[in-house]
């Protein structure tokens, strides 16, 4: 006689996705993951800093628009060694990219803005843009 399990359909159906996604699973060696970013205020303008190892710089385009700000990055890198006394052939292949867009906390002027990649570290810096106070002026705003 069988025990009666409550469970017994929801552990076949984590077995069953286990199952299913196992050979989908990349090794740790990948070195997937996502760079950080971090976004500092410093008064006239933002400080953005991107951790990009292993990227070159040529690899890098940064877009500013709309409050925002999008980095990217695509990489291809090839490695090929042949020892044909031997019967070795070696030819490897790798592609892997990074895109992020990130909301800006003020408004800035994006077409001042200057960046630097050094050492794995991608440091943008952009002037805000300054706010013009319409002193004692109504705005009729219409709602849809």
């Amino acid at each position: 006689m069988e025990l009666f399990d409550p469970f017994r359909k929801k552990k076949k159906f984590e077995n069953f996705m286990q199952d299913f996604f196992e050979p989908m699973k990349l090794p740790l060696s990948a070195g997937l993951r996502s760079p950080l970013v971090d976004i500092r205020d410093k008064e006239k303008m933002l400080e953005v800093t991107a951790e990009l190892p292993g990227v070159e710089k040529k690899d890098i385009d940064i877009d500013i628009q709309n409050g925002s700000i999008a980095i990217r990055t695509e990489m291809h890198r090839e490695k090929k060694e042949e020892t044909k006394s031997k019967g070795y052939y070696f030819h490897e292949r790798a592609y892997s990219g990074f895109y992020r867009m990130l909301p800006l906390p003020s408004e800035v002027i994006p077409g001042r803005a200057k960046a630097e990649f050094s050492n794995g570290l991608l440091r943008i810096e952009i002037p805000k843009a300054k706010l013009i106070k319409a002193a004692g002026k109504k705005f009729k705003v219409k709602v849809k």
